[in-house]
């Protein structure tokens, strides 16, 4: 199954509920400062009930993001 990236801003209004749900239905997450990312399996359950539930307050991340943001951190890390 293909899995869809998710992320949820943690100035969200929804932030604390949506984090409860993904520990809840064993989402596989990684937290951030300004964020936090998770993945789910595009056609199971927890996708639906995540459609339901929170699509207006999550953002898909597009595909090519994570290396963009990657080789942002070797730049700036390269930098000091």
């Amino acid at each position: 199954m293909g899995q869809r990236q998710y992320c949820v801003y943690t100035r969200s209004p929804k932030f604390r509920e949506i984090a409860l749900w993904l520990i809840e239905h064993k989402i596989k997450y990684e937290p951030h400062l300004n964020r936090t990312r998770f993945w789910i399996d595009q056609y199971s359950p927890e996708m639906i009930m995540f459609m339901l539930a929170y699509r207006e307050d999550c953002e898909l991340v597009p595909e090519g993001q994570l290396s963009t943001f990657l080789d942002m951190g070797d730049a700036a890390q390269m930098e000091q």
